[in-house]
């Protein structure tokens, strides 16, 4: 009776009902695949063209807990068009997106072809890791925003010699589209690709400042000299921060809050 009742309820299913279910498992399965955190305490996740959306979001989860994040990528070298994996350390990333990785010792800025012509590795798929690893004294303190004239009032109040990056963006006005493509260039070619201050949307005058250091800052005060500006929220991420430079940037900025992460 169960046999039979077992049919019948198989006979109302065609042909492309079956396949569907089928794709349906095997995407399932795939995702368990590709979305996973193993035994081994190691992060691990996965993306491609169709899910590159997620990248950002992943990456910031890392990010913002101070870990160290490793990458192996699948696609096509930009200058020789030969197939390769290439994996190495994240050394920066944006939301575009776009990933400097440390190859060997080697930059090398990798995204998608559709959104990033001047990667030197186009994506076809990529696995972001992490072991839980997390860099040595990381300190993310929030200030509140500032009326700024040069892209060096943002840091005034930082000692020198200290190894930091910024996040915030800048309200601007009056600034020639030209000074922002030269700062792009420059970036690319004398920053190592790290690509930190950009000019996203021309209809909305606004930097910006991603994860963006001590260079790329130098390089955009140089070519963008003097404007008219108001920062959003800055957040500095400083590595190896002695109680004393904390102190330091409490009496020189409005801080809001100060988050050791290891």
């Amino acid at each position: 009776m169960g046999k039979k009742t077992f049919k019948t309820f198989l006979k109302k299913f065609t042909l492309l009902d079956i396949l569907i279910i089928i794709a349906i498992i095997i995407a399932i399965v795939f995702a368990f695949i590709h979305l996973t955190a193993n035994d081994d305490n190691v992060e691990s996740f996965s993306f491609d063209s169709s899910t590159g959306n997620k990248f950002w979001e992943k990456y910031l989860g890392f990010y913002r807990e101070g870990k160290i994040v490793n990458a192996q990528i699948g696609g096509y070298n930009a200058s020789s068009g030969e197939h390769q994996e290439i994996k190495g350390r994240v050394l920066w990333a944006d939301n575009n997106p776009r990933i400097l990785l440390d190859v060997n010792g080697v930059p090398m800025l990798a995204g998608f072809y559709t959104t990033v012509r001047n990667a030197d590795f186009y994506i076809e798929h990529i696995t972001l890791e992490s072991d839980s690893s997390k860099y040595a004294n990381v300190t993310d303190i929030s200030v509140r925003p500032m009326n700024i004239t040069n892209v060096n009032d943002i840091i005034e109040g930082v000692p020198r010699g200290l190894n930091f990056t910024v996040d915030t963006s800048i309200s601007v006005s009056g600034e020639e589209n030209i000074a922002f493509q030269t700062l792009d260039n420059a970036l690319y070619y004398n920053a190592g690709k790290r690509l930190s201050i950009t000019y996203p949307n021309e209809l909305v005058k606004k930097l910006s400042f991603i994860m963006a250091g001590p260079k790329e800052l130098d390089i955009a005060n140089s070519i963008l000299g003097s404007f008219d500006g108001e920062s959003g929220m800055i957040t500095f991420r400083i590595y190896n921060a002695s109680q004393k430079d904390i102190e330091t940037i409490k009496q020189n900025y409005h801080v809001d809050r100060i988050v050791k992460l290891s």
